[in-house]
């Protein structure tokens, strides 16, 4: 996928005023725009099309579960450095097993950290909504405070911090 897709879209966006209701509809109807440059693996999440999937065809979110979360004792820490976090699913499954986690996220492409904020969570997983709008907030925040995105859906959560 070429990220200035992306790009493109929030220039766009930024030119309008949005209620939250107005900025989820154009930013689903952006992601159906587009949905062909993802791959659907498995278990419903998204992967970009490049040379090769960004997750295992089983599927990123039940890669997180069994080759991360599960395995790093998750629930039991206090905070989480996710270094190249792409679409957030490695913050996603820590929050959802510990909420109280605090979250460090840095991903070089302000692009793919946008992406959350348009791709939707598949439906057998609608579990984790929660954490993922937590997860929405803190990255609609923090590309707010760098002048890249305006109209703002979701409530900035402190604990989780987009660098």
């Amino acid at each position: 996928m070429d990220l200035s897709v992306i790009r493109d879209y929030f220039e766009g966006e930024n030119k309008k005023s949005l209620t939250k209701k107005e900025v989820i509809e154009s930013r689903r109807n952006f992601f159906l725009s587009i949905k062909d440059e993802f791959i659907t693996t498995d278990d419903g999440s998204l992967s970009l099309k490049f040379q090769d999937t960004m997750h295992s065809y089983i599927g990123a979110l039940k890669e997180r579960l069994y080759a991360y979360s599960i395995p790093s004792k998750i629930s039991e820490r206090e905070r989480l450095l996710d270094i190249c976090s792409g679409f957030s699913y490695n913050a996603l499954y820590a929050l959802y097993h510990n909420p109280k986690l605090k979250i460090d996220m840095a991903e070089k492409y302000w692009e793919i950290s946008a992406i959350p904020l348009i791709i939707p969570l598949p439906e057998n997983y609608s579990f984790l909504t929660p954490s993922f709008e937590r997860i929405k907030g803190s990255i609609e925040y923090r590309l707010s405070q760098m002048g890249l995105i305006n109209n703002l859906a979701y409530e900035n959560d402190p604990d989780i911090n987009l660098h």
